[in-house]
């Protein structure tokens, strides 16, 4: 049985507006917007009903000048709490199992991003109970959507993937991010938003244990995110960094690049910031070496 309205928690809306202003909302205006009181977020147990979450995806694709703010594999995984569905695992539970718990306690919570298990022998759907009215922010769902996809990986430790992916949505006149978000054949105009998963990859055994490196990275984002307040682009660099160290020396081309900037157009917004690539590179090297510190 359902508990209350359809509504969404303030963990997941406090993730979904970090990713928000990491694509150059403001997130302040987009609550007003809505709405809601800022002061709601901050409370554990605060809950948002569906009207004031599907408000806030209207107005952030409007603010954001993108199709599909949200459907990027490395975005959302640093805004979707992944550590949190790791911590539902046992020792010896199985991908089928965590789904299966977590599905339940959404859909008794009555939580906007309830999804049910369906078998299809020898694979299963899992399909968004709440999705799949055509007038609902499509956004929001391919968000939804692709968190579990997130999660299927992050719990198994495994690359898995879905064997299909279904919108009740039209096609879009580019689905490139679809096809990168959900590497699989795409179907639109369909009855529900719903993944196939083969039987296969649910009875995959999990992983317990938290990713230190993912928790480090993300209290880092947060003090950056306060420390550099409406500076969008230099967050967005500075998140790109961040990302990017571990690999080496980060690349001005290539965080210009992935967020949709020539090198030229990216050195121009950084000086209207009054900040360079050195000067982040530094702040984020100085966020990283005193989250570590702090941590050993």
């Amino acid at each position: 049985m359902s508990n209350g309205p359809i509504a969404s928690s303030s963990a997941w809306i406090k993730g979904v507006l970090r990713m928000f202003a990491s694509q150059g909302v403001d997130v302040a205006r987009l609550l007003q917007a809505a709405d809601i009181d800022p002061a709601q977020i901050e409370q554990p147990h605060a809950r948002f009903d569906l009207e004031q979450v599907n408000l806030l995806w209207r107005f952030a694709v409007a603010a954001s000048g993108q199709e599909t703010p949200g459907l990027d594999r490395d975005l959302a995984a640093r805004y979707v709490d992944l550590e949190q569905a790791a911590a539902w695992v046992s020792s010896d539970a199985s991908l089928w199992s965590v789904l299966e718990s977590q599905g339940s306690y959404a859909a008794l919570t009555n939580d906007a991003s309830a999804f049910a298990l369906e078998r299809q022998h020898p694979d299963a759907w899992v399909t968004l109970i709440h999705g799949n009215d055509p007038s609902f922010p499509r956004q929001r769902m391919e968000y939804s959507m692709l968190a579990i996809v997130l999660v299927c990986q992050r719990v198994t430790r495994q690359p898995v993937r879905p064997l299909a992916a279904e919108f009740v949505f039209p096609e879009p006149t580019d689905a490139h991010r679809h096809r990168m978000a959900f590497p699989c054949p795409l179907r639109f105009d369909r009855p529900a938003n719903r993944l196939l998963w083969s039987g296969a990859d649910l009875a995959l055994p999990v992983a317990s244990g938290s990713s230190a490196i993912f928790v480090l990275e993300e209290r880092v984002l947060e003090s950056l995110l306060a420390a550099l307040g409406p500076a969008r682009t230099s967050f967005r660099v500075a998140q790109e960094m961040v990302r990017r160290l571990r690999q080496g020396q980060p690349v001005e081309s290539a965080i210009a690049a992935s967020i949709g900037l020539t090198e030229a157009a990216l050195a121009r917004q950084l000086r209207a910031e009054r900040r360079s690539m050195d000067d982040l590179a530094d702040q984020v090297r100085r966020e990283l070496a005193q989250e570590y510190l702090a941590g050993s």
